[in-house]
């Protein structure tokens, strides 16, 4: 066949390479979209992995906020309860409406439980977290148990905890000794003395749970966190001076003052009243005199009785002191200096140091230990533990009844003014003190009793009417050691707790 000229070149121009160069293009164009398929396609399982990532980091963050909203609640709820915990008393503490509530260690109606001797790992006793003799170790909350006479749970406020999740807490008791920690625990002290001086860790073993579909049971929930959390007791107050009235400044009696000692404050049969700054370094020292009728006499002579009443008040018409049995006195200007008013010339400049082992340029460590009111017209009979007053005026009118021997309560007055007036009865110790205020004053009139102890670390403005300190060593000691529980540093761990189902 014979190709023409002119179709010739149309047929050559149709396979000519420069019509060809397209193909190129287009495969060019395939391998990029296929990269770019591929790279989309890893990019969204990227995302994907991502995604499940984050909600299980959401998840796990949950369930952990859970457990620590959990545990901070038992905080508050161990902080609250501080006087019940270590008392097998039928009445520890008050209620607050008139009543009281048992003590943890009640026979009956208490929360603390023995640990089991053969405490495993599925029991809060068990695992890593049981601290020496399991014996004596003993525990709140059983999971899954209800324990005959006793709380089944500790309280925690579920609705505080974020959306689908919930908690479950335990806590386990070890009554240490501090000078031989390699000791274990040891029997719990249930009352008096022994309580205000004890030493215990209480473990919390907190479990929260997330993404639950029904968080009244914790086998819907699909994540979970443990953490333990040691809390131990602590005495804010290394203990009330061993005296009725400790001065730092001045106190001249100028009304009807009235104190009884500590019988054997400076040795056995050596009775004090008064402990008085004579440290020339602090000041010039205070006047004991003064111009007024007061006394001080024992507690036989003071009660008029050989046997103080169980709840320390005044049942005589008129308990007082008389100048023929005091031990110091001044009537008139009759007057007789005993052995019981103490001057010390080495007397600590800075009280507040000497009574909290925290110098006052730090009063603010005590004072986020207390409870801080205004001023001290809430206070009354239910009242105990520590109260900080940090307003213009602590002021107590007409009758009243503050604390009790049993709950008695630390005053710590930072006001400027506090006043002590009308016909007032005070279980437990009185601190006054300039931290806060530098010309804070303290002013008493009407007929004032305090059965415990009084410190002044302010000015004496006036002293008028009647003011008797009773000192009872027991409501100093238990005013001073109310105040108590606390995180223990380096404790917190979320490895090593016990390993055991709950029930919803």
């Amino acid at each position: 066949m014979t190709i023409k000229p002119s179709r010739w070149r149309q047929y050559h121009r149709s396979f000519s390479p420069d019509r060809q160069k397209g193909g190129l293009t287009i495969f060019s164009a395939v391998i990029l979209l296929s990269l770019i398929t591929l790279m989309l396609i890893y990019s969204t399982r990227i995302q994907q992995s991502e995604q499940r990532i984050s909600a299980n980091e959401y998840r796990q963050k949950m369930a952990f906020h859970a457990a620590e909203s959990a545990a901070d609640q038992v905080i508050e709820y161990m902080l609250a309860n501080s006087l019940r915990i270590l008392s097998a008393e039928a009445e520890a503490a008050p209620d607050g409406a008139g009543g009281s509530r048992p003590g943890w260690f009640h026979e009956t109606e208490g929360v603390w439980a023995p640990c089991p001797a053969d405490a495993g790992v599925n029991h809060p006793c068990g695992g890593e977290i049981a601290a020496g003799n399991v014996a004596l170790s003993f525990f709140y909350d059983d999971p899954g148990t209800t324990i005959a006479g006793k709380y089944d749970t500790i309280p925690v406020n579920l609705d505080m905890l974020p959306l689908e999740s919930t908690a479950r807490v335990s806590a386990v008791f070890c009554q240490v000794n501090f000078s031989d920690p390699s000791g274990g625990c040891m029997s719990a002290p249930v009352a008096g003395e022994d309580i205000a001086r004890s030493s215990f860790v209480i473990t919390v073993l907190s479990y929260g749970y997330a993404d639950c579909t029904d968080t009244t049971d914790t086998d819907t929930c699909l994540v979970s966190a443990h953490l333990a959390l040691p809390l131990t007791s602590y005495n804010l107050a290394r203990g009330s001076p061993p005296v009725p009235l400790t001065t730092r400044t001045t106190f001249p009696p100028t009304g009807t003052a009235e104190v009884v000692p500590n019988p054997n404050a400076g040795g056995v049969g050596v009775p004090v009243s008064v402990w008085a700054n004579a440290n020339p370094a602090c000041s010039s020292g205070p006047t004991l005199l003064g111009g007024g009728d007061w006394a001080t006499c024992e507690y036989h002579e003071w009660y008029e009785t050989d046997e103080i009443p169980d709840d320390m008040a005044c049942t005589n018409p008129s308990c007082s002191c008389s100048a023929e049995e005091a031990i110091s006195y001044t009537v008139g200007t009759e007057d007789h200096v005993g052995i019981d008013l103490l001057e010390d010339v080495n007397f600590p400049c800075d009280l507040f140091q000497f009574f909290f082992d925290i110098p006052r340029s730090q009063y603010q460590l005590v004072k986020s230990a207390a409870k801080v009111i205004e001023d001290c017209d809430g206070l009354g009979p239910e009242s105990h533990g520590i109260y900080w007053v940090s307003g213009a005026e602590c002021r107590l009118d007409g009758t009243n009844v503050i604390g009790s021997s049993k709950w008695p309560v630390m005053l710590i007055s930072a006001a400027q003014t506090t006043t002590f007036t009308g016909d007032n009865n005070i279980f437990g110790v009185i601190f006054v003190t300039d931290v806060e205020k530098p010309t804070a004053e303290w002013n008493a009139s009407g007929t004032n009793v305090v059965y415990g102890s009084v410190i002044l670390d302010a000015e004496l403005d006036s002293f008028v009417g009647t003011f008797k300190i009773i000192y009872n060593k027991d409501v100093a000691l238990l005013a001073a050691g109310s105040s108590g529980i606390g995180t223990l540093n380096g404790g917190w761990r979320d490895f090593g707790l016990p390993d055991f189902d709950w029930e919803g």
